[in-house]
């Protein structure tokens, strides 16, 4: 029989459709990443904003938000074993139940101590959440990686948009902050009923199923362009490239969704304003990952260098401005060129898996992501207790730093 990607199955070798399913259900995988996303977004901005309206000081509150990040940054590596024998399915049900009862603590208490336990207990969860998300496309052998890890970034990223929408205009209507972090959970309760009951495992080829050669030369160019690798995997890539772009992007981000809503607070901006300031950012930045995680290594090169660049000059308007109408223009900006650096890690990371022929390198990235966001939002939060805006400063100079280092370790790619 043949299937839809022109390869030849061979009937005679004892392959049934439990061995080799015909079709895979990639939408539980989007409506997963995007209700998640939705949640994300509704509490990571409203920690700083509750917790500071709540008179806990900076450096607490950083605590808090980098609470799961804590976890997060071990966690994928530390669980990726574990996942390859679960399987992509078990380990995002684990993932999203054990998430959803750490959050279930929030209908209770929002007390800072048990907030900062529940966070972290989620962090260790998510451990096996988003690296079996991106694996479940790179175990489908036939599929085209690039597009459905685009379709699968999007949905990341439009989720952020749609929750900080949602969190503007219900905070504008009615301003109660606890109640988002009441219909937050509802979300990623959702997400595991579909993991439970919808999401499906990867189709793969195992040891039973015979590839033969098609005898129309057309079906066998086609298996052939579906096997071969991408011409981007011929490409040498220093690690380190992706690692400092990582944190280019958590710096625009923390400077963004942690300095910002705590600023505004004292500027005495109401908290939907700092929602539908994120929602221009995220906008312009689901607009740019897109478009970066397309772009070709030549011009990933350049773009990149010149993102962290202005970055670091964005910030540092961040701390001297104070008129929201300036903030929205500036949120714009930040939001595309944060697109931009993730965008191009993603890229990069994804060449590291393709040239080592090997899937470590997304839960790599899942942990660097974490320790790039802890580290940015703990420094924050030190330095924003004595001066807020000596918390911006600092963050830019040290992307200056991370502009040098790149610029010096980008001319080590090379074509193998």
């Amino acid at each position: 029989m043949e299937n839809k990607h022109n390869v030849i199955i061979d009937p005679d070798n004892s392959t049934n459709s439990d061995e080799y399913p015909q079709k895979w259900r990639f939408w539980p995988v989007i409506l997963i990443s995007l209700f998640f996303t939705i949640n994300g977004s509704l509490i990571m901005l409203g920690i700083p904003i509750l917790f500071f309206q709540r008179g806990i000081s900076i450096e607490i509150i950083s605590f808090l938000s980098a609470a799961q990040i804590m976890a997060y940054c071990f966690s994928p590596l530390l669980f990726n074993k574990a996942s390859d024998k679960l399987g992509r399915k078990k380990s995002v049900i684990l993932a999203m139940v054990g998430t959803s009862s750490t959050q279930i603590t929030y209908y209770f208490v929002l007390d800072p101590l048990v907030f900062l336990i529940a966070r972290f207990t989620e962090g260790l969860f998510l451990g096996f959440f988003a690296s079996n998300l991106q694996a479940s496309i790179s175990d489908n052998q036939f599929l085209d990686h690039s597009k459905y890890l685009s379709r699968l970034t999007l949905s990341f990223n439009s989720g952020g948009l749609i929750g900080l929408l949602f969190g503007a205009l219900f905070l504008f209507f009615i301003n109660d902050m606890i109640l988002v972090f009441y219909i937050a959970p509802l979300l990623v309760i959702a997400d595991a009923i579909i993991a439970i009951f919808f999401f499906q495992e990867s189709t793969k080829l195992n040891n039973n199923i015979v590839i033969k050669e098609s005898a129309n030369n057309d079906k066998k160019n086609s298996v052939l362009n579906n096997s071969k690798k991408s011409d981007e995997a011929k490409y040498y890539i220093p690690v380190v490239i992706p690692i400092l772009i990582l944190f280019g992007f958590s710096f625009a981000n923390g400077s963004a969704y942690f300095i910002y809503p705590i600023k505004s607070e004292i500027l005495g901006f109401q908290p939907y304003s700092a929602y539908f300031l994120s929602f221009f950012a995220m906008f312009a930045q689901t607009l740019s990952t897109y478009k970066a995680s397309l772009w070709s290594i030549k011009r990933l090169k350049v773009v990149s260098l010149i993102s962290i660049i202005l970055v670091s000059l964005i910030i540092v308007c961040f701390g001297i401005n104070e008129i929201y109408f300036v903030f929205i223009i500036l949120f714009v900006i930040l939001g595309l060129l944060a697109g931009i650096l993730y965008g191009s890690a993603i890229k990069y990371f994804m060449i590291l898996n393709l040239t080592k022929c090997t899937s470590k390198y997304s839960s790599i990235m899942e942990s660097l992501t974490g320790i790039t966001f802890f580290a940015t939002q703990i420094t924050a939060g030190f330095i924003g207790g004595m001066n807020l805006e000596l918390a911006f400063f600092t963050l830019s100079i040290i992307l200056m730093g991370i502009f040098i280092l790149n610029l010096l370790y980008m001319k080590k790619i090379r074509e193998l």
